[in-house]
């Protein structure tokens, strides 16, 4: 019973905290004490999630729980005419002539996502894998987890990027020095 309850209270906390980060993300409040808030509370909701589930299984619902709240957020005022309206959404002007992109930078992109974010999330993952401190099947766990999320995140770093080899570089520059422990340990 203690167990449902903690998970109750972490849910809540979890709801609360992606409302903050949904409200500061949408320009409706100036402070960024919000944002300390709201991922506070996201470390709060995964903390009380984890304490009453075991932590691997706990933090992963809570996570999953609050990303399905983001996505519900997100999703049901989506009004794409509307964007521009909010003051938090900056429209960087396309800085190609003509509009068009050039050949170097959708090399850069496709390098970034074909060669350098799967080697470097691959490479994140093996540091996962050396550090932490719990046995081997827990290990695996978070190793993949954290490829997963490292994977996307570079993706979406990649194709986004108003100057593509900067990021490029950027993103090579974080496997480098994720493989140096890696290589170290093996």
């Amino acid at each position: 019973m203690t167990s449902i309850l903690l998970a109750l209270f972490g849910s809540i906390v979890g709801v609360g905290a992606v409302a903050l980060l949904h409200l500061k993300w949408r320009g409706d409040v100036r402070s960024r004490a919000f944002v300390a808030g709201g991922w506070a509370a996201v470390a709060v909701s995964i903390g009380l999630w984890a304490i009453a589930f075991e932590p691997d299984v706990g933090a992963a619902f809570a996570v999953l729980a609050m990303t399905v709240v983001a996505l519900g957020l997100v999703g049901r005022g989506v009004d794409l005419p509307a964007l521009g309206r909010f003051p938090s959404v900056r429209r960087i002007p396309n800085p190609e002539p003509g509009g068009k992109p050039s050949w170097t930078g959708v090399a850069a992109r496709t390098l970034a996502v074909v060669a350098a974010a799967p080697a470097v999330s691959m490479s994140l993952g093996l540091l996962v894998w050396v550090v932490t401190p719990a046995h081997e099947s827990t290990r695996f766990v978070l190793a993949v987890f954290s490829f997963l999320l490292a994977f996307a995140a570079l993706l979406v770093w990649g194709l986004s990027a108003v100057r593509p080899w900067r990021a490029l570089g950027l993103i090579t520059l974080l496997g480098a020095a994720a493989a140096v422990p890696v290589a170290a340990a093996l």
